[in-house]
């Protein structure tokens, strides 16, 4: 226990472990590099003295893998703010009423104004510049894509409503059809139908009156001249003029709101009735009943005159006939018949089975674009289309001031009609046709008048121009 040389040997081992740092492999040592960048998350910097408080990094909490993230019900992804799109979403936005006119019926063979699919005559579709079919007010107004050409075009689609053949059976208990499927007819139901179209979003325009009746072509011309006439009838209080007209040759030019009846000596149906709605220089279309053919809808057709019309009739007959009785609407106050026998129908519903009859319009005001049907039936005449001279001069087009005036009145800003006629009357142009200055120079002491006037006396002021304008358009048809 004493001997010196043990205690030599002992001493200095107790100093170390008393005086001296424990062997570095028992010292705790700094998490190495290459383990710090093998880390799962970023190794935050931390004051020496305190790493050792921290747990190695596999024991540490761990952020939850965004694939669990995605799973938990209570913790949604921050990107479902806005629901997802309806799988019919992206169809709806694709789903067009777009039409292929490459084999449609056409008013010219060059730029025509008009088309007609004949597989689907209910609807007639025109150029957006072309003048709207008549009477105005009558039409749904929609916008369609022609893949043809890419264009855009109108689609009208008169309101309309023929009884079927076995509808028009229908006994005083609105029953009709055959033993043992008697049905019944709701007639209430079609008179408000025809009387308030259902609101489509997708229309420009919707009617402000229709047509409901029996599919008859004459009856159906009839109601449609008339009705025509009364656009252009300004409260004269004389009786109505008219050009009547019975031609077998030699048939008279034809235009907008004339009526022609084609008779026939022998067979079921002795008449057929049409009137022109639209035209495009030498094309008319007709909207037509037709009383062979079993359908509750008018058809639209493009004839080429009055003789175009007798060759079409004639195909179905076993013996031709060429008599012809044409209608012209001069002035006066036209015959209402057709509204009457529509009021009257409420109580005898009879009067609907073998007549075309019509709803009454709304009340007009000057705001109502019905108004001025007058200076859009000047303005949109294809009389013009002709009295600009092109580049060359044999070439013919539609004067640029023309042009303008269509415009703003397609654009329902009537005044600046006026506006623009007054401008162009001020300025002279060798070129510009007798007619046409005509045209400028009225409509500019037209709208010096308007101006002139007190507003209280604008309205009957207004209502009294656009019948002069009207009777000056008709005689310049004539002349």
């Amino acid at each position: 226990m004493y001997n010196g040389k043990n205690q030599r040997k002992t001493f200095p081992a107790v100093q170390l472990k008393t005086r001296g740092a424990a062997p570095p492999v028992y010292r705790p040592n700094p998490v190495p590099r290459v383990c710090q960048l093998r880390a799962a998350t970023p190794q935050p910097k931390v004051v020496a003295g305190t790493r050792v408080a921290q747990a190695p990094p596999v024991y540490r909490p761990q952020p939850l893998p965004k694939v669990l993230q995605r799973k938990v019900v209570n913790q949604p992804p921050s990107n479902l703010r806005k629901p997802a799109p309806a799988p019919l979403a992206p169809r709806t936005r694709v789903i067009q009423r777009n039409i292929d006119s490459t084999h449609f019926e056409k008013s010219a063979a060059a730029d025509p104004l008009y088309l007609i699919n004949p597989l689907a005559r209910e609807t007639l579709y025109s150029q957006r510049h072309a003048p709207p079919p008549r009477p105005q007010g009558l039409y749904s107004k929609k916008v369609e894509t022609d893949d043809a050409d890419g264009s855009q075009v109108f689609a009208w689609k008169p309101n309309v409503r023929f009884f079927s053949n076995e509808e028009r059976t229908f006994d005083d208990q609105m029953m009709y059809g055959p033993e043992g499927g008697r049905r019944h007819l709701d007639l209430p139901g079609l008179r408000h139908r025809v009387e308030n179209p259902a609101a489509d979003p997708s229309a420009l325009e919707q009617p402000t009156f229709g047509m409901l009746g029996k599919n008859d072509c004459t009856s159906f011309a009839m109601s449609l001249y008339n009705r025509i006439a009364r656009e252009t009838y300004w409260g004269e209080e004389d009786d109505e003029e008219q050009i009547y007209q019975v031609k077998t040759a030699d048939y008279p030019a034809i235009s907008v709101g004339d009526m022609m009846v084609h008779k026939f000596e022998t067979g079921q149906c002795r008449w057929h009735g049409a009137t022109v709605v639209a035209e495009d220089r030498d094309r008319h279309v007709t909207l037509e009943a037709d009383v062979s053919r079993d359908s509750t809808v008018p058809h639209f057709h493009i004839r080429r005159g009055v003789a175009s019309f007798v060759a079409y009739n004639n195909q179905d007959s076993d013996e031709p006939s060429t008599k012809v009785e044409i209608t012209k609407y001069l002035r006066g106050k036209p015959p209402d018949g057709d509204v009457r026998r529509y009021e009257a129908a409420l109580g005898f519903p009879n009067l609907l089975k073998g007549s075309v009859t019509t709803t009454r319009a709304l009340p007009m005001s000057i705001a109502d674009q019905n108004l001025w049907l007058p200076l859009g039936h000047l303005v949109l005449s294809a009389r013009w289309n002709t009295q600009g001279e092109g580049f060359f001069p044999w070439q013919k087009k539609t004067p640029d001031g023309v042009v303008k005036m269509r415009t703003a009145y397609n654009q329902r800003k009537y005044w600046d009609v006026f506006r623009i006629a007054e401008e162009k009357d001020r300025t002279h142009d060798s070129n510009r046709s007798s007619l046409v200055r005509d045209l400028y120079s009225y409509l500019s002491e037209v709208w010096r008048q308007l101006k002139a006037a007190a507003k209280g006396q604008l309205p009957a002021l207004l209502r009294q121009v656009m019948g002069d304008i009207g009777r000056w358009d008709r005689e310049l048809s004539r002349s």
